[in-house]
């Protein structure tokens, strides 16, 4: 079988060996990656470039998006130590202690806030203990104190028009207190509501989807900004 090449976004792409297990992977990357940095490309001037990589070595036993996730956390692992490397993700986790992820569902639509509750507990997550829940409005979640903590990061999934507190309202409140570092926030936009993604953005959103949204969309980029938050 042929090894398959795909861009997944940007400046990322996903390279498929199939029967081939992951010290060899390693080896064809590793090789890769010492070659590419000797290539020279012209422009203005002459430069040189160079690429990390995470390999994990998939079976059947868990989702396309834990694999997927278990890469990227491998290649953010090497890009915190450095870059131009290429990082196994087999053992990333053996020593990272277990910490908790609060992730909150801040939305008007009961049947949005079971759906997207459902697709979070069932993530496989070896590195992190997952605390989900659901508010009905932004009024309801600001006044709670769940997700008010001194140390655990929040990952909030926040609808964008809400009665009472709407989303954009809740993102400014939480971009003004003191523990606003520990917060990522994915909002959810009405399609061609192209002022608020950008007012969003503003207030410091860290990713935005458009309603009615993708499910398997939604769980890919919840898992990258979950695989990042630590």
């Amino acid at each position: 079988m042929n090894d398959i090449v795909v861009r997944f976004g940007g400046e990322e792409f996903i390279i498929l060996f199939p029967k081939t297990n992951i010290q060899e992977g390693y080896e064809v990357i590793d090789r890769l990656r010492g070659k590419f940095k000797e290539l020279s490309f012209e422009g203005k001037r002459t430069f040189f470039c160079t690429f990390s990589s995470g390999i994990v070595e998939v079976n059947n036993v868990n989702t396309l998006e834990y694999w997927l996730q278990l890469a990227d956390s491998a290649l953010y692992e090497v890009k915190k130590k450095g870059r131009n490397r290429v990082q196994k993700a087999e053992s990333l986790y053996s020593f990272w202690p277990q910490k908790t992820l609060k992730v909150a569902v801040v939305d008007d639509d009961p049947i949005i806030r079971t759906i997207i509750k459902g697709i979070l507990t069932k993530f496989p997550h070896q590195q992190m203990v997952l605390e989900v829940k659901t508010f009905k409005d932004g009024k309801d979640f600001m006044n709670s104190k769940w997700h008010i903590t001194e140390e655990d990061p929040c990952l909030v999934i926040l609808d964008g028009i809400m009665p009472n507190v709407d989303g954009l309202e809740v993102l400014k409140r939480l971009h003004s207190q003191e523990q606003q570092g520990l917060y990522k926030v994915i909002m959810l936009i009405l399609r061609n509501s192209k002022k608020d993604v950008a007012r969003a953005l503003q207030l410091g959103a860290d990713d935005y989807m458009t309603k009615p949204f993708n499910l398997l969309e939604l769980e890919t980029r919840v898992g990258k900004l979950m695989s990042r938050m630590f």
